[in-house]
Parts: C-alpha cells; sequence; structure tokens
C-alpha cells in the first residue's frame, strides 16, 4: 500500500512492528507482527549474525504481510549507553532591527549541541526545553525582538556503533526514516497532554532493561535507560528454585506479588506449572526473589529523580513494558516511589483487524506504537525527505513534545 510506514521495536527479547498509513490525516493500523528476537543483551546487539538473521526473517515476514511497509521504517535505539545531557546555546540576535527569525533559532539550536563528546559518540536528538530572548524564559521566540537568544536543550547522543549495528542488520531490505531513543519513542503512545503539563514519570521496563521519561509544564525534563529489566527477574527464580528458565517466566507471570499479600504457608506445586517437576515451593519465597530484583531498578528511578530536585509530578508513574504486567507491581511501585501510579496502554487507533488491535494495545507493543506514532507526526507536519535542513529536525520533534 502506498505512504504505508512502519514502526520498528528491537528489544532483547522481541523485535516487534506495527505498521499503517495516514487516511486523510488520520492514523489507520494496517497490521502488526511480533517474534523472538537473537544477539541482543541489554537492548543492544551483542551477535550481529544471529540478530541479522532474526532482524532479516522478521523484516521478510512483514513484507509478505504489506509491501510497502519497510519503505519508510522507524526503529528505536537502546542500550544503556545512551544518555541525555541539558545543554545551552546563546547566539546574538542577527538582525538590525532585532526581530527574531528561523535562522536565529537555527543558530541556537546547533550552538546548543555543541558539547564534547568522545569520536566514539553521536547524536541522535536535540529536544529544545525553552528559549529565552534576554534572559526571559519563551516558548517560541519567532517573531519576537531583543538582543540575545538562548536555548536549554536536552542533546541524547549514544554509542555510534550501537547505530551502525542497527543499520547493518536492517539494509538494505529495510529503508530507516528514523531513529528514535526509545523512552521518547514509548513514551510518545502512552502519555497524555494533560500529563506532561502537570508532570509524569514513564517507566519502561523491559527484557534487558528499563527506561524512563520524566515531563514536566510540557517539556521533557529528562530520558535514561537502565542495564536491567524484567529478564533479571526470571533468571533470579530459575536459580532460587532451581528450575527451568522457561517455567521461571511461567512462575513470575502467574504467581507474583507482594510478600505482604502473600502468606508464609501459601505454596506453588511445581508440577501445575511443568508436570516433570516435582516439590512445592514458598509463594512468599518467589514474591521476596521478585520484590529483591525490583528494588534494585527502584534504586536507579530514585537516584535519577534526585537529579531533578524537588519534583513532585502529580500525574505519577505510567508502568508500561512486558514488565509492567507482574501481579502486584502497581503497589510496589507507589510503596517504593510515593507516587500514583497506573498501567499504561497506547492509544486507541483504529485497526482493520480486530486480533491486531488486541495485540497493539497492549503495554508491551507501547514502544512499537510509539515509533508509529512518530512517524505520523512528521508526516502530518509536512516532513519530506526534500527536507535537508537542522532546523526542520529539530522542530518535528519539538512539537512532539511541547504541546
Amino acid at each position: 500500500m502506498k505512504n504505508c510506514f512502519t514502526g520498528l521495536d528491537i528489544g532483547t527479547s522481541t523485535i516487534r512492528a506495527v505498521w499503517g498509513h495516514l487516511d486523510r490525516g488520520n492514523l489507520r493500523i494496517l497490521g502488526a507482527k511480533r517474534r523472538d528476537s537473537q544477539g541482543m543483551r541489554n537492548g543492544m546487539i551483542v551477535d550481529m549474525d544471529e540478530a541479522r538473521k532474526a532482524i532479516v526473517e522478521f523484516c521478510s515476514e512483514v513484507d509478505v504481510s504489506a509491501r510497502d511497509a519497510l519503505k519508510d521504517t522507524y526503529v528505536n535505539v537502546g542500550g544503556y549507553q545512551s544518555l541525555a545531557r541539558a545543554s545551552r546555546g546563546v547566539v546574538a540576535v542577527a538582525r538590525a532591527d532585532g526581530e527574531i527569525s528561523y535562522e536565529d533559532i537555527d543558530r541556537v539550536i546547533q550552538a546548543s549541541q555543541a558539547i564534547n563528546l568522545p569520536l566514539n559518540r553521536s547524536i541522535l536528538h536535540v529536544i529544545p526545553r525553552e528559549y529565552y530572548v534576554d534572559g526571559v524564559g519563551i516558548k517560541d521566540p519567532l517573531g519576537m525582538n531583543g538582543i540575545r537568544l538562548e536555548v536549554d536543550s536536552l542533546v541524547v547522543d549514544t554509542f555510534s556503533p550501537v547505530v551502525k549495528n542497527i543499520t547493518k542488520c536492517l539494509e538494505p531490505n529495510v529503508r530507516i526514516g528514523g531513529m528514535i531513543f526509545s523512552p521518547l519513542a514509548s513514551s510518545r503512545s502512552v502519555v497524555t497532554k494533560n500529563e506532561r503539563e502537570i508532570g509524569v514519570v514513564v517507566l519502561d521496563i523491559g527484557a534487558g532493561t528499563t527506561s524512563m521519561a520524566v515531563f514536566e509544564e510540557g517539556k521533557l525534563l529528562h530520558a535514561s535507560i537502565f542495564p536491567v529489566g524484567s529478564t533479571r527477574i526470571t533468571n533470579d527464580i530459575a536459580i532460587g528454585l532451581k528450575i527451568p528458565v522457561d517455567v521461571a517466566e511461567r512462575v513470575k507471570l502467574l504467581y507474583a506479588g507482594t510478600s505482604d499479600e502473600v502468606s508464609k504457608k501459601e505454596g506453588l506445586e511445581l508440577s501445575k506449572i511443568d508436570p516433570s517437576l516435582e516439590g512445592k515451593v514458598s509463594k512468599k519465597f518467589i514474591a521476596e526473589i521478585i520484590e529483591a530484583r525490583l528494588a534494585e531498578i527502584f534504586d536507579f528511578v530514585k537516584n535519577e529523580r534526585k537529579t531533578l530536585g524537588d519534583k513532585r509530578l502529580p500525574g505519577g508513574v505510567v508502568l508500561i513494558g512486558g514488565g509492567s504486567r507482574l501481579n502486584g507491581l502497581p503497589d510496589l511501585v507507589r510503596s517504593e516511589l510515593k507516587m500514583v501510579v497506573r498501567v499504561g496502554e497506547p492509544f486507541k487507533i483504529e485497526c482493520e483487524d480486530s486480533s491486531v488491535e488486541e495485540m497493539v494495545h497492549r503495554p508491551e507493543f507501547s514502544t512499537a506504537m510509539g515509533l508509529l506514532f512518530w512517524g505520523a507526526d512528521e508526516k502530518i507536519s509536512g516532513a519530506t525527505e526534500s527536507e535537508k535542513g537542522f532546523l526542520n529536525k529539530v522542530k518535528k520533534i519539538f512539537r512532539i513534545f511541547i504541546p
């Protein structure tokens, strides 16, 4: 189908894709697929041959379902090596009459990305958060008068080989329309305008990593990725109960809960999970294993929040990702972080197939859906392949994160 585009989420344990098109300005989902990934660890490619094979096979399946879907693909960039840094740019207004032009905005944004980076790192995004005209905070300075123009930006950079490895695995079968930092992509599909305004934390618990994005006053304040995810919980259960990993995954999803809610006397017959296993284990012990690993994730989140100062964020925490399906997790987050909590689901979008609709509106599809929304935002904002200017690229991101 013409004008079809795709959101491709390459995760540690799973690859997910959602494709759609714009019908008179409205996004319509045409299809979705998922399969296990290979050669990945903590959101990054660690075995090129394995990863490329899995991705190529998956993309071939997508191509059979929708032949043009991969000609314009938005893919996520994960991995805890990606960093978001606050930066500031300052320029003098060029025009003699002091009126601020597009060229001034372009120059100040480029000035804000002039940060010292090692040669093996590259910039993914430069996100303007607020402008200042002669020291006064302004959302959009275009057409205003002043002498000095400043911008407070968030610069997202990553380990260059991460981007190159993703590109090698996709090309020439896939045309990459954009590479998006995973926390930005997932947030796009689950956070409302009101939540971005009052302040909210988006916590995406994946298999190999956990990502965090913080919004307030409509602005992206901070984003980061931690090298721990729900697979660690599965591995801990497998070690603690001395059971196979696949059985541990089922135990985690079926019998998770807070240790306060489970009695020491409550037990689990392992034969109910796998007939080849014998013995009985304490459900409380299972809950304690899960809580111990989740405490590590909560420590990361608490430390990141401290760097933001006294931010109350009344919108609370939006939980997404496969790890958000753990029983009792919202209560644990509420207790540990002292914030309102909800499990997020991607915004409802019309689908041609009811089974696809059920699939893509699950929390684990938040990143793939966010990438699809990102592509739709660019197309609606009038982006074309002929736009090469740096300011045009920044304006697209600015529109997405500043309501």
